[in-house]
């Protein structure tokens, strides 16, 4: 059973990662949507791309 979750989890923590990179630039930038949003967004965005 976990064996068919785990790379759905690795896909979601990979997009999580790359969203808080990006995010944190922005962070640091003192840009609008931070860390926060782009990590949720890259997670939405992965989760809806999976089949």
């Amino acid at each position: 059973m976990f064996l068919l979750i785990l790379p759905m989890l690795t896909k979601i923590f990979a997009a999580m990662i790359l969203g808080g990179i990006v995010g944190w630039e922005r962070e640091v930038n003192e840009r609008p949507a931070g860390l926060r949003t782009h990590v949720l967004v890259a997670m939405g965005s992965a989760l809806i791309t999976m089949e």
